[in-house]
């Protein structure tokens, strides 16, 4: 509200003799509640109103001015049942004649905090019928802000105007409220998708290594006080040396030289003219 103190001194003089004529100095952007027998009956101004005294008397002055706020909604449903949150900027303003006086007389005394939580409430009624029809990870990568912005201009105006509240233009999507479980699993899978990628520039002896390393420092992270767990020598096949790499994948074959007299291993299915007669390595003392 203006301070008197900042208005011309002709002005102020005729705000000061304007109250011993019955009139009231209004300022802009607000309107005076009118009380007529200790009844609501309606608002006057802004500018300079009449005040019956025999009948009427002056109430509070409402600010019709447009509000800007920015709003946080928490736990909206998703399409999978996931709860995610969302920033809402918008402007609203409270006009008492733009309503029923039923209705006028119940919020022409509301401070600012409370008209805005009554505002809070018709726009989260809102996004519960809006945020459902979309799934959990669009929202997360604000691929839907538009239609959701679209939808909350379309349904909230005519419940907002029931009250006497007007919708500014321009209801915006400033950013999703992700639950702490959600976010870490987002990130999680982004964390795991550089590894993946990273891997494709290293031999698998090397990807082994690492695995083996992350396994035993996530063993000692989760493993209790005082407790040191060592699985160094389980996984020692490990090592940076090449032949260790191969020697798994090595087939054995005989070789002929200092152990000349040795055998060669049995086939896995023996030949069938020879099955009956020729020796095998079990009948050799030698073996």
């Amino acid at each position: 509200m203006l301070e008197t103190n900042r208005l011309p001194k002709i002005h102020r003089l005729r705000v000061w003799l304007g109250k011993f004529l019955g009139y009231r100095f209004v300022p802009e952007q607000y309107v005076c509640a009118i009380y007529r027998d200790e009844m609501y009956y309606g608002t006057r101004g802004p500018g300079f109103v009449h005040i019956d005294g025999w009948h009427e008397r002056a109430g509070a002055l409402v600010h019709t001015a447009m509000h800007f706020a920015t709003m946080d909604f928490v736990e909206l449903p998703t399409k999978q049942g996931m709860q995610v949150g969302l920033k809402i900027y918008l402007g609203y303003a409270f006009d008492p004649s733009k309503t029923q006086r039923e209705i006028a007389m119940q919020l022409v005394n509301l401070n600012a905090d409370v008209m805005r939580a009554l505002v809070h409430r018709y726009v989260r009624w809102g996004l519960l019928r809006i945020v459902p029809q979309f799934d959990a990870e669009a929202i997360a990568r604000a691929q839907v802000f538009q239609q959701i912005e679209r939808a909350l201009s379309d349904i909230l105006p005519p419940r907002l105007q029931f009250v006497g509240i007007e919708l500014g233009k321009g209801i915006e999507v400033q950013g999703v409220i992700l639950p702490e479980r959600l976010k870490q699993r987002y990130e999680q899978d982004t964390q795991l998708g550089s590894h993946i990628a990273a891997t494709k520039d290293y031999a698998p002896t090397q990807v082994a290594q690492a695995l083996a390393a992350q396994v035993v420092e996530q063993l000692n992270l989760q493993s209790a006080e005082g407790q040191y767990v060592n699985l160094g020598d389980a996984f020692s096949s490990y090592k940076t040396d090449p032949t260790l790499a191969s020697a798994s994948a090595t087939t054995i074959e005989h070789q002929p030289g200092e152990n000349a007299n040795v055998p060669p291993p049995p086939q896995a299915v023996p030949p069938r003219n020879q099955a009956d007669s020729a020796p095998t390595y079990l009948d050799d003392p030698n073996w």
